[in-house]
């Protein structure tokens, strides 16, 4: 289980999930509830809360940018509810709607040499005990509580 606030790597280079030699660094901070509750008009949360998940990245010089489109997309989250249950989908029409009235959403394609700060809008269950990120074959686990 990873923790929030910690550098992670990702790229064809890295070796055992260390951030040497990647071509993407990142850090997830810990989630927050979406400070505007008037976010999305009147979609409606799927999943029970809308989390906004701060990102920090930077990029390698050598990035191949064409491996890295939607890295940061909700679509590559899931959750872990308190029974244990994985639970996909936390991308809905509310959090695509936050995600772009935040004004801090993240680039679809990164580039190389790059540093990026933003968030991704997230609708997990209220009762969430993990997130998990998967990008292409690696996936990660942080735990909310």
């Amino acid at each position: 289980m990873k923790q929030f606030g910690d550098e992670n790597g990702f790229g064809q280079h890295c070796r055992n999930h260390a951030p040497e030699g990647c071509d993407v660094f990142f850090v997830f901070d810990r989630p927050v509830d979406t400070v505007d509750p008037a976010c999305g008009g009147t979609l409606p949360v799927t999943n029970g809360r809308l989390v906004a998940l701060p990102v920090r990245a930077r990029t390698s010089d050598t990035l191949d940018a064409r491996y890295y489109e939607g890295f940061f997309w909700s679509q590559h989250f899931s959750a872990i509810d308190a029974g244990g249950l994985t639970v996909r989908g936390l991308s809905s029409p509310v959090t695509l709607a936050c995600h772009a009235e935040s004004g801090r959403a993240l680039p679809d394609v990164l580039m190389p040499g790059m540093h990026y700060e933003g968030v991704v809008v997230l609708d997990i269950p209220a009762d969430a005990t993990a997130l998990e990120f998967t990008a292409q074959t690696v996936t990660w686990w942080f735990a909310l509580t």
